[in-house]
């Protein structure tokens, strides 16, 4: 906790959570992986499907299963695009948060690793392109309220939303949830079919995961 921070305790625990990221990403499926990060609160808002039950917009008195796109690193969408070398403030953010990410990794797997910053870039870039696509067949509510059913989540989007919900501790898999922008769940889920266990999508979780832990470290989280 923040009152204790117990360095060896937070060690142990960050060896703990590699070794389980690690048989998801060996013998598991990119479901094993979603419902994973959203058992954790610290981490569930970084999840490329960040999934969260909240009061309902249309119903104040319930609340609702919901699925949406994650937090990610940079405060404004626009520190992404790396096109104008000119920009020396873009410049000079990217190489912080580049510097931030090396020493982190240093700190989680050695000084000499073979995790790169860049990777967790290139992932939250492609999380930020799925956010912002345009499908013109898809039909986005005009609030923001889109309901998917389970059978939608199954056959229209390749959601397994009865074995995540499943793994997320529900006894009956809810009829539906709601999302904010079908377009990036079309989008997304794809890409994470494609890519959830490679070498830079393993980098992106791990560094979701020691980003959070390090706060609970004496030492690390001064960095």
């Amino acid at each position: 906790s923040f009152l204790h921070l117990d360095e060896s305790t937070c060690e142990t625990h960050w060896i703990n959570i590699k070794k389980e990221l690690d048989k998801i990403f060996e013998t598991g499926t990119c479901f094993d992986l979603l419902v994973y990060m959203n058992k954790n609160e610290i981490v569930s808002s970084f999840c490329p499907l960040s999934f969260s039950i909240v009061t309902d917009d249309k119903d104040s008195q319930i609340n609702r299963c919901h699925i949406n796109s994650p937090q990610l690193s940079y405060y404004n969408d626009e520190l992404y695009d790396d096109d104008d070398k000119s920009d020396e403030y873009k410049k000079e953010f990217n190489k912080k948060f580049n510097d931030f990410v090396t020493h982190m990794f240093a700190l989680a797997f050695g000084k000499d690793n073979e995790y790169k910053s860049q990777d967790v870039i290139d992932v939250e870039k492609q999380m930020l392109d799925a956010m912002n696509s345009y499908d013109s067949k898809i039909k986005e509510a005009d609030d923001g309220y889109n309901i998917v059913t389970a059978s939608e989540a199954a056959n229209k989007y390749q959601i397994h939303w009865a074995e995540i919900t499943k793994g997320l501790g529900f006894k009956s898999t809810p009829s539906f949830f709601i999302t904010d922008n079908l377009n990036y769940l079309s989008k997304i889920v794809g890409i994470m079919h494609e890519n959830w266990n490679s070498k830079k999508w393993k980098t992106y979780i791990y560094y979701c995961y020691f980003k959070q832990l390090m706060r609970f470290h004496n030492s690390w989280r001064v960095i």
